[in-house]
């Protein structure tokens, strides 16, 4: 938030916090005794929210009780790109795209890196492909479960309706086991209902189907509402559950850079990394990061192709209905 305020990025931010809803009474206990936890090592502010009290944050009874993390906010991802871009060139710098990399060779020199019948000579490359790493970076492919994220926006709603689905204009998620993520667009004119898609591929007619039926057990006043948009992209989880920034330890890309694996929260933890690795190649101590020792672990048999992922989510999401 303060990168965004000094560089003057428009991406529509909005300082509203987030409300977390316990999907069954128990997990109201869960979220507070979490939210102590993070309170306690990093000074995130909470604010518990009984049932009796959670419609002055959300237009629904669909939760018992909550959480606010009034620290929170949400923004547009697209707008907030952009304003990257616009920096980086502002700065001096070049973006080339489309330009798929299809191979990085370590040299003495540094790197060579081709993209189709290009060839670029660097000292230093840092790979941050995320949900996208390539076959062509086996070393990392391995290593990231790229999962689909899915996303609906309704037709544009009454001023009076948004005003009751969210008072406070805040963003929203619950403690599902695929736990959705939702806000007001920036305007205030539509509903922004995101979830995981249970198929690997961008399929809309499948994935609006869904997430339409779950935004309206959540929202009932949307039932009769239509969707505008639909659209999808792929997140990268690891492992353990944890995002990796190092270096490649050996092989033809051996040194280079890369920060991945944000597990559906790359809008900061992306933002915060890169400018880690930044700090590394330029060998300043602001670079180091809790998670630098942290080991960056594949599993056996596993190819950077998640088979397995739809039969796991269909289990999650049965899990989470019943």
């Amino acid at each position: 938030k303060q990168f965004i305020r000094s560089e003057g990025i428009e991406c529509g931010l909005l300082e509203t916090g987030r409300f977390v809803g316990a999907v069954k009474a128990r997990d109201y206990d869960a979220l507070a005794r979490q939210a102590g936890e993070f309170n306690s090592i990093a000074g995130l502010e909470f604010e518990m929210v009984p049932s009796f009290e959670q419609r002055n944050h959300i237009g629904s009874d669909f939760y018992k009780g909550g959480i606010v993390y009034p620290a929170d906010g949400h923004l547009h991802p697209a707008l907030y790109l952009k304003g990257l871009a616009d920096l980086v060139m502002k700065s001096g710098g070049q973006i080339f795209a489309p330009a798929r990399v299809t191979q990085i060779i370590a040299n003495d020199d540094g790197y060579r890196v081709s993209a189709g019948e290009t060839i670029v000579r660097c000292g230093e490359v840092m790979i941050a492909t995320n949900g996208y790493t390539d076959p062509c970076f086996p070393y990392l492919r391995r290593r990231v479960i790229p999962i689909r994220s899915a996303v609906i926006a309704t037709e544009p709603l009454s001023a009076e309706l948004m005003q009751e689905l969210s008072p406070v204009r805040r963003g929203f998620g619950d403690s599902s086991r695929l736990s959705p993520y939702y806000r007001p667009s920036p305007d205030n004119r539509r509903m922004i209902f995101g979830g995981r898609a249970l198929h690997l591929d961008d399929r809309p007619k499948i994935y609006s189907v869904d997430l339409h039926r779950l935004m309206t057990r959540i929202f009932p006043q949307l039932s009769q509402k239509s969707i505008s948009h639909a659209w999808s992209g792929t997140v990268a989880y690891t492992f353990d559950h944890a995002p990796h920034i190092g270096r490649i330890p050996d092989g033809p890309m051996s040194g280079a850079y890369y920060a991945m694996g944000y597990c559906g929260s790359g809008v900061g933890r992306a933002s915060w990394f890169g400018r880690k690795v930044a700090m590394k190649i330029l060998n300043q101590a602001e670079g180091a990061t809790p998670l630098d020792d942290l080991s960056f672990n594949s599993r056996p048999f596993y190819s950077g192709k998640p088979w397995f992922l739809p039969a796991v989510l269909r289990w999650h999401s049965l899990v989470d209905r019943v």
